[in-house]
């Protein structure tokens, strides 16, 4: 059976009350296709500001699709320290447990900035995995073409290596999978 990995620390998760979130509707899709489909996301609801679980836990929501949940830390507000250490901590669980599972077929990662790819790229470049990969927010890269401040040629800097590395980024449509 082929595996999906989804990568997105964001969103609501089944039985979360809220519309259904994107990477919930690929998860049932591909699941119902017959993909085993495990979606990695955070402890943390950023949508609701609380905590789904206190470690590890593996939400089952049909046969084939998985909901998995990185520890991380909390935050309150969207833009701060807190949410940067949240993403920090979520890449570095997300990389640890990464060798504990079998190699998807495929990856389909979308993330912020922050953690700029590097788990899902990193992984699928290190292993020949097939990566999909949407950058969720643009904004460093806004803010570093846009300012003509200190601020921006620290996010130039910070951030260029990032983006020019992700544009190199292949992308393989399921289809080849099959």
């Amino acid at each position: 059976m082929k595996e999906i990995w989804l990568i997105n620390p964001y969103g609501p998760i089944e039985g979360e009350n809220w519309r259904e979130y994107s990477f919930n509707q690929f998860g049932k899709y591909l699941a119902n296709k017959g993909f085993k489909t495990i979606w990695w996301t955070a402890t943390f609801s950023h949508h609701f500001k609380r905590k789904r679980a206190n470690g590890w836990k593996d939400i089952n929501v049909s046969k084939y699709f998985t909901i998995r949940l990185v520890p991380t830390t909390s935050y309150k507000k969207n833009f701060g320290i807190g949410k940067i250490y949240k993403d920090f901590v979520f890449v570095k669980n997300l990389m640890k447990q990464f060798k504990h599972y079998n190699k998807p077929n495929l990856i389909l990662a979308a993330e912020n900035p922050l953690i700029m790819g590097k788990p899902a790229y990193a992984y699928s470049k290190k292993n020949d995995i097939p990566i999909i990969y949407d950058q969720m927010d643009f904004w460093p890269e806004f803010i570093a073409k846009s300012l003509k401040n200190p601020i921006s040629k620290f996010m130039n800097i910070l951030f260029n290596p990032y983006i020019k590395e992700e544009k190199k980024s292949p992308i393989i449509w399921i289809d080849r999978l099959r």
